[in-house]
């Protein structure tokens, strides 16, 4: 049809088209580039439901099409050659790194975040494998230093986490800051007394990075 050949015709001047989450290239014969992240999805079923279970079938269909799979990690390379044993030949790791940070934090000559109190950071998602309800739990226990609060960057609290909160009695000992700039991170990470990175699987993992990037003391699942 004529709407089918102008849309090989406006894609056509490209050599390669590079998928950062599994979407289907525009033509099927042009080659692809496809970045795996992580097998969370794989790995962990339950955790991640209707969503992980569409994004599973996704990459599965990116993955047997994709030219070259690039894995963020050596890690994410190992699981992605076991699930997907085909992919073997076609894998290649890039990591990531904490260059945007350094530059911004470089930049501004971001300064630590200012506090009453000590505090200790969590960055990022927070649901399924993230596992961020052990920091809560952790937060209860009588080894939880009481001056030490928690600090929050990421999207908000849903109703459900509000809820969970407050029934924990940890409202007055949590700080959410919300969506923030790099700038801001920059400094949430140089005025913590620690970051906290809990989860039970991570391709990469971004705030371990960026944690010891900006010199801050990490608390991380042995993973």
């Amino acid at each position: 049809s004529l709407s089918q050949r102008k849309h090989r015709a406006a894609w056509a001047k490209y050599d390669v088209f590079h998928s950062t989450f599994f979407s289907a290239a525009p033509l099927p014969d042009m080659p692809q580039v496809v970045t795996a992240h992580d097998m969370a999805a794989d790995r962990f079923p339950d955790l991640t439901g209707a969503w992980g279970r569409q994004r599973a079938e996704d990459k599965a269909k990116a993955l047997r099409t994709a030219t070259r799979i690039i894995a963020i990690s050596q890690a994410t390379a190992d699981e992605l050659a076991a699930y997907y044993p085909d992919t073997r030949d076609r894998i290649l790791v890039i990591h990531h790194g904490a260059d945007h940070l350094l530059a911004q934090a470089a930049a501004t000559e971001a300064a630590p975040v200012q506090s009453t109190s000590p505090y200790a950071l969590y960055v990022g998602d927070r649901a399924g494998y993230k596992n961020f309800r052990i920091i809560l739990e952790a937060m209860c226990h009588a080894n939880w230093p009481r001056d030490m609060r928690l600090l929050l960057a990421g999207q908000p609290f849903d109703v459900l986490e509000q809820l969970n909160v407050r029934r924990l009695g940890l409202d007055a000992r949590i700080e959410h800051r919300g969506r923030v700039t790099d700038d801001e991170l920059a400094g949430l990470y140089r005025g913590a007394r620690c970051v906290i990175v809990p989860s039970l699987d991570e391709g990469f993992g971004f705030p371990t990075l960026e944690a010891q990037a900006m010199n801050a003391p990490l608390v991380c699942s042995d993973i």
